[in-house]
């Protein structure tokens, strides 16, 4: 079996990113389920779940964009089959512990965990393929997640210290990452699945 990253088909990543962003959106409620007494609690993280069911949509409309298309792309993304079985693995002890009961301080430290893992980066890349500049400018808007709610819960909750220094570098990096897509893609002059 070969080992590293390599080049997928879109279809391919398209499924396996949308597989990791509806584990993600199952953590998250099941979360929220853990803090039924805690209404404001449970609220923030219903809406975690409800960003990464956006994140689901964006994935779907990528796919039906693509195949709208009177020629599939020829584009191939890379893909690093390690790091997927890793992000699997990790959800499913995420999902494992939730289930058994988890403090909110931990709670918050596997969303900073998750919200920083390659699964972002993927999916995001995933974007290149659309080469439709108002098709991709949706798209990205449905991806952008707020990640300041998280810090600011992460500091309430865990004070300040190095998973709160996570969470605030995570929001800033975010920010960032969510204005320079804007701005590719504005500059962007590509033909659609070019």
């Amino acid at each position: 079996m070969r080992r590293g990253p390599r080049k997928a088909g879109i279809f391919e990543v398209l499924s396996t990113a949308l597989e990791l962003e509806a584990r993600v959106m199952r953590l998250y409620v099941e979360i929220g389920n853990r803090f039924r007494g805690r209404p404001k609690v449970r609220e923030f993280w219903l809406r975690m779940a409800r960003h990464e069911a956006g994140h689901c949509g964006a994935l779907m409309l990528i796919q039906t964009v693509i195949e709208s298309a009177s020629a599939a792309p020829a584009s191939a993304v890379w893909f690093d089959r390690h790091t997927i079985v890793r992000l699997q693995t990790l959800l499913t002890a995420y999902l494992r512990e939730v289930k058994k009961g988890v403090s909110l301080a931990r709670a918050c430290e596997m969303a900073v965990d998750i919200e920083s893992s390659e699964i972002e980066d993927l999916v995001s890349d995933l974007l290149g393929v659309v080469r439709d500049r108002a098709w991709r400018e949706r798209a990205m808007a449905m991806l952008t997640h707020d990640m300041e709610d998280l810090a600011t819960l992460v500091e309430n909750t865990c004070g300040k210290g190095a998973l709160s220094e996570r969470a605030r570098a995570l929001a800033e990096r975010r920010t960032l990452r969510s204005a320079s897509a804007v701005a590719k893609a504005a500059r962007s002059k590509r033909p659609p699945f070019s």
